[in-house]
């Protein structure tokens, strides 16, 4: 059997600060609008949507969409029939301006009061991500930056007075806060950030102590498969809010996950997750939902961006939206940790992390290339058989610094990550953490590992074997090593 995965990952959290400081959200004035969205799906085509935008103070507003992200490309072509009129009826001409990665639609003149903004938005191939935005007869999905348009100057970050209502007669749920009246999400960040589903689906939920997860599976998928998971994921949720002295932002960790079914296609088995504001989704074929405890991991690892790509963000490498430079942190330590915060809470068996260990050695000696650093693997992100690396070693190097940290300074690993988290949480600071912040982190916590940082987890270095009784290697810096210098290649890549 052929086993495909595609992971979208950090990036899906990586959305909302590119959103913010590419495209110029970050800050600025006036005060934020008023936004309400009322959408309705329309059987077998795609969803209607009207915005009431009130306050608008920008000279000739815009109204945005991203031009693509992921699997889902061209998304400004799925929008159709935008009409924008004032409160008296008239329309208002707009011309389309595309660049920087989006699609604005420009008022040709100053608007007199409110707006109102109508258009629909074709669905998508729900078969193509775990992100598709699409309506079938019985059941509707929609990720906010394919759906929502957003208004153009507007800080991502800053509270404002947002509403989306759902028009359906059906039970519905959504990533976003409840509202007395349909949803809210609290800033332009968590529109474009947040799903919402509706139809035939079924829920499992667990929650305590400000710590939740609802699980969504298809009503042809057993109960017990969400139950399940729901189970397996609440108690890892538990272990990473401790770890990191609290939840990633605001004051509780929810998560809603969403769990669709593929077509089978042959002996092709597949699985894909992506990670939102809170959120989780996975499309994987029919044979993936046997492996509940796949299933769990992949959510775990998804959950742990919330922190890891989420509160500590990175600024991107174009056309990355993330640095290679520290993909050994937001993918190797998230993967490694992914495991051991489930092994600990009970979900996995105990011992697995370091079986996994083992298939990790595996995995990395089947990558065509040796000598690959963690950053030119995941500047080769097209290239599955190449990217693998960002996974397998990204986890051993993750589990060596752990354990040769854990031999000088019993503890120092959590500590590390948890300064990482209170001193540099995007959400409160706006500011992004960088490689040098990352590394005086961890230097701070277990003086010297610095250098087995620059040496393993920087540089291409390689790795002690994982011996017979799969002991985390403890390890030192080595010798540098004599060579003639020569100038930085022009791409930046060494």
């Amino acid at each position: 059997m052929q086993i495909r995965m595609f992971a979208v990952g950090l990036v899906g959290l990586a959305l909302g600060v590119w959103i913010a400081v590419v495209t110029g959200l970050a800050g600025g004035e006036p005060a934020p609008p008023t936004l309400d969205y009322r959408v309705r799906a329309d059987p077998d085509s795609g969803f209607t949507v009207v915005l009431r935008a009130q306050g608008l103070k920008a000279r000739r507003p815009v109204f945005r969409i991203l031009d693509g992200w992921g699997l889902l490309q061209d998304q400004a072509s799925h929008v159709e029939r935008f009409e924008v009129r004032e409160d008296n009826g008239e329309v208002i001409p707009v011309s389309l301006v595309r660049g920087n990665g989006e699609t604005r639609w420009k008022l040709a003149r100053n608007p007199k009061g409110d707006l109102t903004v109508r258009y629909r938005v074709r669905g998508y191939d729900p078969d193509l991500s775990p992100e598709a935005s699409f309506v079938e007869p019985r059941r509707w999905v929609f990720l906010g930056y394919s759906v929502l348009l957003v208004p153009g100057g507007v800080p991502a970050y800053e509270p404002m007075q947002i509403r989306v209502h759902l028009e359906t007669a059906t039970e519905c749920w959504s990533s976003w806060p409840a509202a007395q009246q349909g949803f809210a999400p609290p800033t332009l960040h968590d529109v474009w950030s947040g799903f919402a589903a509706a139809g035939d689906f079924q829920c499992a939920r667990v929650a305590s102590d400000g710590t939740s997860v609802s699980v969504l599976t298809e009503l042809r998928m057993p109960r017990l498969v969400g139950a399940t998971i729901a189970n397996r994921l609440f108690p890892g949720l538990r272990g990473m809010s401790a770890l990191f002295g609290g939840p990633p932002r605001g004051d509780s960790l929810s998560v809603l996950a969403l769990y669709r079914m593929a077509p089978a296609q042959g002996l092709l088995s597949q699985v894909g997750g992506s990670s939102e504001e809170g959120a989780f989704l996975c499309l994987a074929t029919p044979d993936r939902f046997r492996d509940v405890s796949g299933l769990t991991v992949l959510a775990a690892h998804e959950c742990l961006h919330f922190y890891l790509g989420g509160a500590v963000s990175t600024d991107g490498e174009p056309p990355f939206r993330n640095s290679p430079d520290l993909v050994w942190l937001m993918e190797g330590v998230t993967e490694f940790l992914t495991y051991r915060l489930l092994e600990q809470a009970g979900s996995l068996p105990r011992g697995e992390t370091e079986e996994v260990s083992l298939h990790k050695e595996e995995e990395m000696a089947k990558v065509p290339e040796s000598g690959l650093s963690l950053a030119d693997a995941a500047r080769r992100m097209n290239e599955p058989d190449i990217y693998t690396l960002v996974y397998s070693r990204g986890f051993l190097v993750a589990r060596m610094l752990e354990a040769t940290m854990e031999s000088r300074e019993p503890g120092s690993f959590d500590r590390a990550l948890r300064d990482l988290f209170e001193r540099h949480n995007f959400y409160e600071t706006g500011v992004m953490v960088t490689p040098a912040d990352v590394r005086a982190a961890f230097e701070g916590r277990c003086p010297g590992i610095g250098a087995v940082i620059d040496h393993y987890a920087v540089g291409a270095n390689a790795l002690p074997e994982v011996d017979g009784q799969v002991r985390a290697p403890v390890v030192s810096a080595p010798a540098p090593l004599h060579r003639v210098s020569r100038p930085k290649a022009a791409s930046g890549a060494g």
